[in-house]
């Protein structure tokens, strides 16, 4: 037993000792190499994004590979370095130059560090600078045009959208001419409320709201269709232009919203007027005699409804009879004369014309003429000569002046009477360019069947005496 216990612990030394030989003559070198194969801690981002791209956070772990973890540090900017314990990932918001640490514990217990550079975070949403405003242009096809200011102090706007209160899809807003914070678009019939949201180039977002109620909406889209029907063609050089700054007028009107009723009413009535309608019309005499009525007015026309271009000059002018000859006049004004069935009549043959510059233009709406009676007439009819015939327009007396309606320019009979009551208009049947009233078409009728009775009762005679002298 004793021989066996002393080889045992022979052979254990001898074990012990070769490994110690071995290991005393290992290279310095090769034992180099394996201290330097293990990897030190790393500090790894989420997300790396390219050069110039932003994120608005990073999640940040540390791999300690094997080490021992001490803390981490962050220095952001020219701050003093905070230090914290490392209990797992952690979100990191902090925007401009950051620098994170990992301390740790190298080989000879000594406190080491590695670090990154962070400078891709913007975690700060764009902000609006001032409210929303409009933009009305008729002429750039723009109806309820919205322009905000939105800026970002770091990455930049990515995109500006509007969406509609009615869920209709965003809207994209654009730059306005090149500038770096005005971003506009046509909102047109996106309902009562709107959100506009601006999103940087992190993701950032922020919105406004505005309330569209306070617009016509309404009326800026009937404006719209009207401005896209004008033809440029139908106006006068100055013309065009006046309808221009008529409609600039109202742009600011609408623009401004409920604030300004009578300023929009103002600017309604001058496109209005810019487009043709309610054009004074000038009255002209080409002739000054005693047929000639006096006293010419005629109201406000739609110029838009003649053939004239807007923005030119309209005349109406009154003078003698020159499309027909003396004799047809005459024959005509003892027509009128006849039907309009007053004792004493005053007839007054005349020609009315609308013109613009030398042109005669067609009449589309009626003008609204009046003209002064025949002297000492109290009351008073009038016809107009068309077609070869005499026909009755619509007419009303006051305080001496009459007043009608016409739709073309041509020749007319005023018939005037200074009786007061006057009898039915005479009855009667037009044949070519001559009337024959019912009081002489029923006297005639009277002669014939009085001569025809008198021609059967001399026959009826005559034969009773011949046949009385035969017996």
């Amino acid at each position: 037993m004793k021989i066996k216990s002393v080889s045992i612990f022979i052979a254990v030394s001898v074990f012990f000792a070769v490994l110690i030989a071995v290991f005393a003559f290992v290279p310095t070198d090769v034992a180099g190499e394996a201290e330097a194969a293990s990897t030190p801690p790393q500090i790894v981002l989420s997300r790396i994004p390219s050069e110039g791209e932003y994120v608005s956070s990073v999640t940040v772990t540390i791999n300690w590979n094997g080490y021992k973890g001490y803390k981490y540090g962050i220095i952001y900017g020219e701050s003093a370095e905070q230090k914290y314990d490392y209990k797992g990932p952690f979100e990191l918001t902090y925007e401009g130059d950051v620098r994170i640490y990992a301390y740790y514990y190298n080989e000879a217990d000594d406190i080491v560090s590695v670090s990154t550079q962070v400078n891709c975070i913007d975690s700060t949403a764009p902000y609006f600078s001032g409210g929303v405003s409009f933009d009305v242009d008729f002429s750039e096809g723009k109806g309820v045009w919205i322009e905000v200011s939105a800026r970002d102090n770091l990455s930049g706007i990515a995109t500006v959208y509007v969406s509609s209160s009615d869920g209709g899809d965003d809207k994209i807003l654009t730059l306005v001419d090149g500038a770096n914070a005005t971003y506009a678009a046509d909102c047109s019939g996106y309902g009562d409320f709107i959100r506009i949201t601006a999103t940087d180039r992190a993701g950032n977002s922020s919105s406004t709201e505005y309330d569209l109620r306070q617009l016509d909406t309404d009326k800026i889209a009937q404006y719209m269709q009207i401005y896209d029907a004008l033809d440029p063609v139908r106006f006068t050089t100055d013309g065009w232009i006046e309808l221009q700054a008529a409609f600039e007028e109202l742009e600011r009107a609408l623009e401004a919203g409920a604030t300004n009723a009578s300023d929009l009413a103002a600017a309604e009535q001058r496109v209005l007027l810019a487009r043709g309608y309610g054009v004074k019309v000038i009255t002209r005499y080409t002739d000054v005699s005693d047929s000639v009525p006096t006293g010419l007015s005629v109201q406000n026309v739609n110029q838009a409804s003649t053939d004239a271009l807007i923005g030119s000059e309209l005349i109406l002018t009154i003078g003698k009879i020159t499309s027909a000859s003396e004799e047809t006049v005459r024959d005509n004004e003892r027509s009128a004369a006849t039907m309009s069935g007053y004792q004493n009549p005053i007839v007054s043959a005349f020609n009315l014309s609308l013109i613009s510059g030398t042109q005669n233009v067609n009449i589309g709406d009626p003008l609204v003429v009046t003209v002064n009676l025949p002297s000492s007439a109290s009351v008073a009819k009038i016809y107009q000569y068309s077609s070869g015939a005499l026909r009755q327009i619509s007419s009303s007396v006051n305080a001496g002046r009459i007043t009608f309606t016409v739709d073309r320019s041509g020749d007319f009979y005023l018939v005037g009477d200074d009786e007061r009551a006057q009898p039915a208009e005479e009855k009667g049947v037009s044949i070519g360019d001559k009337f024959f009233p019912a009081s002489l078409l029923w006297t005639a009728g009277g002669i014939v069947a009085g001569v025809a009775v008198a021609a059967g009762l001399i026959a009826f005679t005559a034969l009773y005496l011949k046949n009385k002298r035969t017996k």
